[in-house]
Parts: structure tokens; sequence; C-alpha cells
């Protein structure tokens, strides 16, 4: 039976991203097909509606798992789902609780409430991770400007 592995990446990541990659890899030399969600506007994806993406919205996921088990009908699909990519991927998980098509999922690091992890990114050192993840969601919202 063929194995899928889906990967969420997080807030601003992609398939580009050094963490992602090595799970790739690792998943790859288990013989495994990968699948990375990007995000829209995430890892040089294109924003082409006048929708972004949100930890409340799963639409996105759904869309992805349907479009792999439509590919692979026979195939178990495993999801791993990093920082807010884990976050998304819980919140479809309880959404899909009587249909759910995934065999596993595994959530890292996830910010299960939003409000307190928001709360402390304004606190020491995690400030300086806060400016970071504000510059990579501006340089999204630069790069994607357009008038719908």
């Amino acid at each position: 039976m063929l194995e899928v592995c889906y990967w969420q990446p997080g807030l601003t990541g992609g398939s580009q991203d050094t963490y992602v990659r090595h799970m790739l890899l690792r998943a790859r030399s288990k013989g495994w097909r990968v699948v990375v969600f990007n995000s829209r506007g995430c890892a040089n994806s294109p924003v082409t509606t006048a929708k972004f993406y949100s930890a409340s919205f799963t639409g996105d996921l759904r869309q992805v798992v349907d479009h792999v088990l439509t590919r692979y009908p026979q195939s178990n699909i495993y999801a791993a789902g990093w920082s807010l990519g884990a976050n998304i991927l819980v919140r479809y998980l309880g959404e899909e609780t009587d249909k759910c098509s995934l065999s596993g999922a595994v959530s890292m690091c996830n910010p299960f409430n939003l409000v307190i992890a928001d709360e402390d990114f304004h606190k020491g050192f995690n400030n300086i991770y806060d400016r970071a993840l504000a510059n990579s969601l501006r340089a999204i919202f630069k790069k994607n400007f357009i008038k719908f």
C-alpha cells in the first residue's frame, strides 16, 4: 500500500524551509510520497484570490487532502503540522471527526491557544521571533498586493 505524508508548515513556512525539507527527505527515504501544502502566498505561491489563509480556515487543507485521495485512493495518508500549520491541522481533524480520511496525524509545536501565544510573542526573546514573523508576513502581503 502506498503511504503519503502530508505536511502543513507554520505561519510563513513552506516547502523551501529547512525543517520541511528535512522531514521530506526522511519520509522519501522510507519510500513515502510527500505532499507539502504551501499556504496562499507562502513559498512563492501566488495569491490569486481576495482570500488569504488563517488559523480558522481549513478549506484549503480539505481540498488538498481530497485531491491526494482522488489521486491515490488506495493509500494511507498521514498528516504532520508544525506551529500554525499544526493548529490548522488539529482544527481540521476536529471538523472531520465522523468522516476523516487521514490514517494518522501529528501536531508539533502547536500554539493551541492563539490569544495566549500572541501575548507570549511580546515577551522577552520572543520579540525577535515576533518581528521576524511580522516581516515575513509583510513581505508576502507586499509581493501579492493586488486589487480585486
